[in-house]
């Protein structure tokens, strides 16, 4: 059965938000700010190639969904 999104565009875009929220994970005490400067900087979209800004809010959300899936993962649960 074939999903909306295939493996590979999926894929794509897991590595640019890990690439993002890497520098956050790298840097908790600052994650704030770093966020704030990332905000501010274009990446490459992972299928069109164009230029792309995201806001504040998405990389929190990346970075929060992050901590609550290793929470999960510590648990022995799961969430796909």
């Amino acid at each position: 059965m074939k999903t909306r999104i295939d493996s590979p565009q999926r894929d794509r875009w897991a590595l640019l938000r890990f690439a993002i929220i890497g520098a956050l994970l790298a840097v908790p005490h600052a994650a704030g700010e770093m966020a704030t400067a990332l905000a501010s900087r274009s990446w490459r979209h992972p299928l069109t190639g164009e230029p792309v800004q995201f806001w504040f809010f998405t990389l929190g959300r990346w970075y929060y969904l992050h901590g609550l899936c290793q929470t999960f993962m510590k648990r022995g649960m799961c969430l796909h």
